[in-house]
């Protein structure tokens, strides 16, 4: 059950403390809601609205069953609606992404527990919940950085990567290698396509930083 609820690591080491029960499942529905009516678009071929205008209009199949309860985001504190969006996604997406199955299977335990559940499966359940919320934050945050990328943060990037690069931290693998050198080589590529006339000059600078004037007068 812990390895299905998301807590894979082998040695997850002291339990930390979590939060209250009502407080995970708010975060945790706030989290994945957008994601459920994505994928349940997605499964239905239609094209998903613009995300500031997510709860407009119900999705795909919503009528179809409960007609009385309401589509709208659960900001509005609404788990009557989210409990059904859930119910939606079972039946309309065929191919579920396992991470979001295992997770909505202990958001579901945790939802339907009491004082008779015990504390410790009411802790797994809380935890699996509150790792997949941390790990979409950071996913969301590097989405956030990649899309504010500018010549700046690109050299601070590449600072960071040759440090970890020469620690041995990155490219450990062959295929990681690569993946790398890959990368690397499209964007050099890129900006030379694109730049070619700029770093020719920049070429030059660099050769006339190397070699300063009378260099090749003394080496003769």
């Amino acid at each position: 059950m812990i390895l299905r609820c998301g807590d894979i690591e082998p040695n997850p080491g002291p339990a930390q403390e979590s939060s209250a029960k009502s407080e995970v499942l708010r975060r945790f529905t706030r989290c994945i809601q957008s994601e459920l009516v994505k994928l349940i678009y997605n499964a239905k071929n239609k094209e998903i609205p613009n995300p500031n205008n997510l709860y407009e209009n119900d999705p795909p199949g919503w009528n179809s069953f409960k007609v009385d309860i309401k589509f709208e985001s659960v900001q509005k504190g609404r788990s009557q609606s989210f409990d059904k969006l859930v119910e939606l996604f079972k039946r309309e997406v065929r191919k579920m992404p396992k991470d979001i199955a295992d997770v909505l299977n202990c958001y579901e335990k945790l939802n339907h527990s009491n004082r008779k559940t015990d504390e410790m499966e009411k802790l797994k359940f809380k935890t699996a919940l509150e790792n997949y919320v941390s790990r979409n934050r950071a996913l969301k945050n590097r989405q956030t950085v990649l899309d504010n990328l500018d010549e700046e943060l690109l050299i601070k990037a590449l600072q960071k990567a040759t440090e970890m690069a020469k620690l041995g931290s990155l490219a450990s693998s062959p295929d990681g290698l690569d993946n790398v050198l890959d990368a690397i080589n499209n964007f050099v590529d890129a900006v030379e396509h694109v730049h070619a006339e700029l770093l020719v000059c920049g070429n030059q600078r660099r050769i006339s930083k190397q070699n300063p004037p009378g260099f090749y007068g003394a080496a003769s």
